[in-house]
């Protein structure tokens, strides 16, 4: 009887000790788009991890925080499962619309000029509808171009992407 319980004790370990753990390879660099929601087949590479490996859950991703984050991924193939940090970056890269009321404005020397007083719409194709803000923005200006000046008038999220209509003055 010690002889039986000593064999099953042995072949108990045996088994435990050959099961290797749930191989996953995850990309070492990964970039989602603003607004995007997130591809599960893109957080690993099936084919350098084990079979049927599939997404069962992930947690920290914000689809409409730009930058770096970092998402925690449970991995799973039915029998197994593991956990994986993978760090990606939201990118924004989708401009705005901007809609003028009119493309060209003829003033006289002296007259003030509004530029946002002729901006008709401003719609992004995630947030929709953008709203006229205050907050000064260095990159917006004018510049010449085959001897005529146009004004630039920027349409900016919170984190800054820009979209530039050209406007003749």
């Amino acid at each position: 009887m010690k002889k039986l319980l000593s064999m099953i004790a042995v072949a108990a370990l045996i088994l435990t000790g050959c099961v290797k753990d749930l191989q996953v390879k995850t990309p070492e660099k990964l970039t989602v788009e603003y607004g995007d929601k997130l591809d599960n087949d893109k957080l690993y590479d099936a084919k350098e991890s084990d079979e049927n490996v599939k997404v069962d859950k992930v947690s920290g991703y914000d689809a409409k925080k730009v930058g770096d984050q970092t998402l925690k991924v449970t991995f799973t193939d039915g029998d197994k499962s593991t956990e994986k940090e993978i760090k990606i970056t939201v990118k924004d890269t989708k401009k705005p619309k901007i809609v003028l009321k009119k493309d060209k404005i003829t003033i006289t020397a002296g007259d003030k000029l509004t530029l946002k007083d002729n901006v008709k719409s401003v719609k992004d194709p995630v947030d929709g509808s953008l709203k006229y803000s205050d907050k000064e923005i260095k990159k917006s200006g004018y510049y010449i171009d085959k001897g005529r000046r146009w004004y630039c008038r920027s349409g900016y999220r919170t984190h800054l992407r820009n979209e530039t209509n050209k406007l003749q003055a």
